[in-house]
């Protein structure tokens, strides 16, 4: 494992910076928001003025901050109205230059407004400061063009900010003012009450999304419950829709464990559901830090991972245990391993909060002040780190999810057109029946119309006025020679 060491900043005088302005798109809900919010207390506390910017009519709760931090809202602007952008940053840059601010540390750096808004506050003259607090490769996995522009925006920042060795090395590439920091942590979680491992509770903890596959924590509970008929699945957090909500509910009902499931939304004290759990379990697959991991490790829960290489702070440790993505078998094989050995799990835990208390000794704040001190300097050239290996090796990884989600994706499309194609089919033949089962059913009643006592008289009664009326307009039309000629046509059928 490889720990980050205290800077030597944390025993120098602050830097000049005196006022940090901190954005992203909202103030809660989520891991990005929270680590926004802590930094922002962290600061606050170490006596800089802070500012947070969110986007207007965003979710914020302002209770959430210490009072000496001052909230401000910014116009959102669609994509498809370029005529309203001056709008956003003039407001924008308004705050920065009535603040006075002295860095502008940026969360939402997967955002396509990123190049907008460091316009803004390179207008104002404030050193703008990307804060990445995930998977550099996350845009490449979901197709999003604007992977394709981040390079160059990240190279025109005053400096980048980011979680893993493999983001470093990555980002280090275009900005040579590239740091790796830890997020900021309660420091009373170092010291955290221990689970007491008694159970066989496993605990899942995150946001419902594709990405992190809640759904495979329920598959494994399924599997484990054939050896461990008592296991149960703690799940904290939701989704960003009912449906998906639904669909996990539906899914656990349909596995036969739905009154093994504990669907727990979002909770103030997750502590203590970690501390009633005995084995948790990390189904994504891709994460920046994962704050819910490092928690619930800290609590002496050990945990079960899918492999993710951009988490190297998990590297090294008895306390997790790193299967293949999507190995839902194997993970299955394991739980019940550390279940069917007490001794094994209560080892397992005890390694995970050793694993965590090392981190103790990190300086999150000097690690920022490093950051904040180098805007002072001609930003260095970009440089090679020795991260290369692993920055490819999650490059690859994630270009392959990535290359599995687009074909999941199209094969859907796929799937669908068939099925309008074969519903439009089945449509049209059904339409055929009917339309061909009226043809018949006129024709029937036409013989038996033609075959009927009344139709027969009634065309014997009309037959010489319909002559009659035939030859009338022959004769006005063609003479006397078309109606001869008609006759000489009638005599010839007769006799064929």
């Amino acid at each position: 494992m490889e720990i980050l060491a205290a800077s030597p900043l944390s025993n120098i005088i602050k830097p000049q910076i005196k006022t940090i302005v901190t954005y992203y798109h909202r103030l809660y809900q989520g891991g990005t928001e929270n680590v926004m919010r802590a930094l922002a207390g962290l600061w606050s506390e170490a006596g800089y003025r802070v500012i947070v910017i969110v986007d207007e009519g965003s979710s914020l709760d302002e209770a959430l901050l210490p009072p000496a931090v001052a909230v401000r809202a910014i116009p959102v602007v669609p994509d498809n109205e370029p005529d309203r952008f001056p709008e956003r940053i003039n407001a924008l840059t308004t705050i920065l230059e009535e603040h006075e601010a002295d860095a502008f540390v940026y969360h939402a750096w997967n955002s396509g407004w990123l190049p907008w808004d460091m316009t803004a506050s390179k207008k104002a003259g404030c050193p703008f400061v990307i804060a990445c607090s995930s998977v550099f490769s996350l845009r490449a996995i979901e197709g999003d063009p604007y992977f394709s522009v981040q390079p160059a925006s990240f190279s025109a920042a005053d400096g980048v900010a980011c979680l893993s060795e493999a983001d470093e090395a990555f980002w280090g590439s275009f900005n040579g003012n590239t740091h790796r920091v830890l997020n900021p942590v309660d420091p009373a979680l170092y010291e955290a009450p221990a689970s007491a491992l008694d159970g066989h509770t496993l605990v899942w903890a995150g946001r419902f999304s594709s990405e992190k596959r809640p759904e495979d924590a329920i598959s494994i509970l399924a599997k484990v419950r054939e050896r461990i008929p008592d296991a149960r699945l703690t799940l904290l957090g939701t989704g960003e829709s009912v449906e998906y909500d639904q669909r996990l509910q539906a899914m656990a009902e349909e596995l036969g464990v739905g009154d093994a499931v504990d669907f727990c939304g979002f909770v103030d004290n997750v502590a203590d559901y970690y501390r009633a759990s005995d084995l948790a379990l990390v189904t994504s697959e891709y994460e920046g830090f994962h704050l819910a991991l490092f928690e619930m490790l800290a609590h002496g829960v050990p945990a079960i991972t899918y492999d993710l290489p951009n988490l190297s702070w998990i590297q090294g440790t008895e306390g997790v245990t790193i299967v293949p993505q999507q190995a839902i078998d194997q993970a299955a094989e394991t739980a019940v391993a550390l279940f069917e050995s007490r001794d094994g799990l209560k080892r397992a835990g005890d390694a995970a909060r050793a694993h965590i208390r090392a981190f103790a000794a990190v300086d999150i704040l000097a690690q920022w002040e490093q950051i904040f001190e180098s805007l002072g300097h001609p930003k260095p050239e970009p440089a090679t780190t020795p991260g290369q290996e692993t920055m490819w090796k999650v490059l690859l990884s994630s270009y392959a999810h990535g290359i599995d989600g687009i074909n999941e994706r199209l094969w859907g499309k796929i799937t669908s057109l068939w099925q309008q194609i074969d519903s439009e089919r089945a449509r049209a033949n059904a339409e055929l029946e009917q339309a061909q089962a009226q043809i018949a059913h006129l024709e029937e009643e036409r013989d038996l119309l033609a075959r009927s006592w009344s139709f027969r008289v009634g065309s014997a009664v009309t037959l010489f006025p319909r002559k009659a009326r035939t030859a009338w307009r022959v004769l006005r039309v063609q003479g006397m020679g078309g109606i001869l000629r008609v006759c000489r046509e009638k005599l010839h059928r007769s006799n064929d």
